[in-house]
């Protein structure tokens, strides 16, 4: 006999019916139920970058979406093994106060060296990224990064030089430089929310294939860089204070040791936190270069307002910063700020009193001064000179709109201006150590 449980339409309309159901499950561990005016694009990430920690082995993703989701999901997989299964590790999210919409972030822990990897975020299982690539750093001592201030976003300022790096620096993913570094005064918003989306997806086309770090600028909302950066240490709102405070860290790239200072919304006087965090941090950098089983050969530390200037644009250099600080740079080489919407190089110099030699781009030994750089050149309009004559610590300036390669191992240390439009080598410098000595080259940036 034959039991007939119903027509062939019946049967396909339960199974259809099944079928829903089983995806409203499976939706339903991502977001609630769509309600009336949502949209599912909604829950879709966007402004995707990475971030570096504290951990050599790590590298953390972050994300917006417009609505909230129960999970914040990151899955990876080395890229040379495609049919091998993502890792899944599961972030964090919160809402905006500045802003509307949420920001998710996660980490991926336990990465192989010199390696390619393929990531998504999102949500499981409808609501994730297209599938994003970025290389781990190399086990050796070698060190490439990309250095700029002072871009901001349409009408006020422009994201071009975002365009030219993608062409240029991130033309290969095999050799995606190891970082970006923003030195301050990223968009220029000023409150419109609408040029702070448009600068963060413009943004992502780096960040989501080499860590973006930034450094706060004075013309930086405080909330947009404690909300939606995730940088090795975060900072907080203090309520007694009234302000947001601890906008500083640091993290090693193989021989470079990376400082960022906060020049704008802490205070870095004697006895302070930052100053006392960061006396401790150039000692101990020093110690470890002064190890000859350490990598670590150079220390780079990031700041927006620079020391020395001779720009028009603010106040020729910060003299109470310099007041402040200087004395404790005397193990550093080279620093390099943001602020001043022009390109200048000094001259190795401590106390307003340079060191000058006949040939200013290249560096056989490690000199006894600083050298300063001051490169707010990434695409807002550019500023002039205070004055026709120049400084006598000013080696090489001149205004323009672009970038600096700085690239480093154990040996050498190289520092390179690229116009934006031209791509041409305004200037550059080498610092070459001699092996037999111990005492290594610091840098600050």
């Amino acid at each position: 006999s034959v039991l007939v449980v119903g027509t062939c339409e019946e049967i396909f309309g339960t199974m259809v019916r099944a079928v829903e159901l089983i995806l409203v499950v499976l939706l339903g561990a991502c977001v609630s139920a769509l309600q009336d005016g949502e949209n599912e694009g909604n829950y879709v990430p966007r402004q995707v970058y990475l971030s570096l920690s504290q951990v050599s082995d790590e590298m953390q993703v972050t994300w917006y979406t417009a609505d909230p989701t129960q999970e914040s999901v990151v899955l990876f997989r080395l890229a040379s093994d495609p049919q091998a299964p993502f890792r899944r590790q599961v972030g964090r999210s919160y809402p905006l106060n500045y802003g509307s919409g949420h920001i998710h972030s996660a980490t991926m822990t336990g990465l192989v060296g010199n390696a390619e990897y393929e990531y998504r975020v999102g949500c499981d299982p409808a609501y994730f990224s297209g599938l994003n690539t970025f290389h781990t750093r190399s086990p050796g001592p070698e060190v490439r990064i990309v250095v700029f201030g002072d871009m901001g976003t349409p009408p006020r300022g422009n994201t071009r030089l975002f365009d030219v790096l993608e062409e240029t620096e991130f033309r290969n993913p095999h050799s995606y430089p190891d970082m970006v570094f923003h030195l301050g005064d990223l968009m220029y918003p000023f409150g419109n929310q609408g040029m702070i989306m448009n600068w963060f997806d413009r943004m992502q086309n780096l960040g989501k294939s080499a860590p973006y770090m930034v450094a706060a600028g004075n013309r930086d909302e405080p909330p947009i860089i404690a909300e939606r950066f995730n940088m090795p240490s975060r900072p907080t709102y203090s309520s007694a204070m009234g302000s947001w405070e601890g906008f500083y860290y640091s993290f090693t790239i193989n021989s470079v040791a990376f400082i960022c200072i906060s020049t704008n919304f802490d205070k870095y006087d004697p006895g302070t936190p930052q100053y006392t965090w960061l006396e401790r941090e150039i000692r101990n950098a020093k110690a470890r270069m002064e190890d000859p089983n350490d990598d670590v050969t150079w220390i780079v530390l990031f700041g927006h307002t620079p020391l020395y200037s001779s720009s028009d644009g603010h106040n020729q250099g910060n003299a109470e910063l310099r007041e402040a600080i200087e004395h404790l740079l005397e193990p550093v080489t080279l620093c390099m700020w943001g602020d001043d919407h022009v390109y200048e190089r000094s001259w190795p110099v401590m106390n307003d009193i340079p060191d000058t030699s006949s040939d200013a781009s290249r560096f056989d030994e490690r000199p006894a001064k600083p050298i300063h750089i001051t490169a707010g050149t990434g695409g807002i309009d550019n500023d002039g000179w205070a004055s026709d004559v120049e400084p006598r610590w000013s080696a090489v300036r001149f205004v323009d709109t672009g970038y600096i390669r700085i690239e480093a191992d154990k040996e050498t240390f190289s520092a390179r201006f690229l116009s934006r439009d031209s791509l041409a080598e305004r200037d550059s410098f080498e610092i070459h150590l001699d092996t037999f000595f111990t005492v290594h080259n610091t840098v600050l940036v």
